[in-house]
C-alpha cells in the first residue's frame, strides 16, 4: 500500500478520534440524554465542545479534497517523492490543525489548514505530471 493511501487511513482515523471525543464532549457538557437523544431540537454548542465540532466538519470539507487524489493516484499506479511528501504534509497539517482548533489558537490553525491544502497542489502536481 502507498504511503498516500496509508495518510487517507490515518485522516480518517483523526476522522474518527475526533467523533468519539466530541461525543464524550458532548455528554459532559449537555449530559449524556441529549448527546444520545435525536436532537430534534437543536443546542447551540459552544467552547471546546463547538470547536471540535467546527474541526470536524473542517476534516471532513478537507477529506473531500484529499480523498479522491488519493485515490486516483493508486488508480493511475502514481506514487512519487512529491506526492507521498504532499500526503504526509497534508496529513501532519491536519493533526496541527484539529489541536489548534480546539485548542482556540488562531493564526497557527490557519496556517496549518493553508499548509494542508499545499499537500492536496503537490499531490496534484505529481498526478499531473503523470509521473
Amino acid at each position: 500500500m502507498t504511503i498516500e493511501l496509508w495518510m487517507l487511513i490515518g485522516s480518517t482515523v483523526l476522522l474518527f478520534v475526533l467523533t468519539m471525543g466530541q461525543q464524550l464532549q458532548l455528554d459532559l457538557t449537555l449530559g449524556a440524554k441529549y448527546a444520545l437523544s435525536n436532537r430534534t431540537e437543536p443546542k447551540t454548542i459552544d467552547g471546546i465542545a463547538g470547536r471540535i465540532d467546527r474541526a470536524i466538519m473542517n476534516l471532513r470539507e478537507n477529506l473531500l479534497l484529499f480523498g479522491p487524489v488519493v485515490l486516483v493516484l493508486a488508480v493511475a499506479g502514481i506514487s512519487t517523492g512529491l506526492s507521498q511528501t504532499g500526503a504526509i504534509v497534508f496529513f501532519i497539517a491536519r493533526i496541527i490543525h484539529a489541536i489548534t482548533y480546539i485548542a482556540g489558537v488562531i493564526l497557527i490553525r490557519s496556517l496549518a489548514w493553508f499548509t494542508g491544502i499545499i499537500g492536496i497542489g503537490m499531490m496534484l502536481s505529481s498526478l499531473f505530471a503523470g509521473q
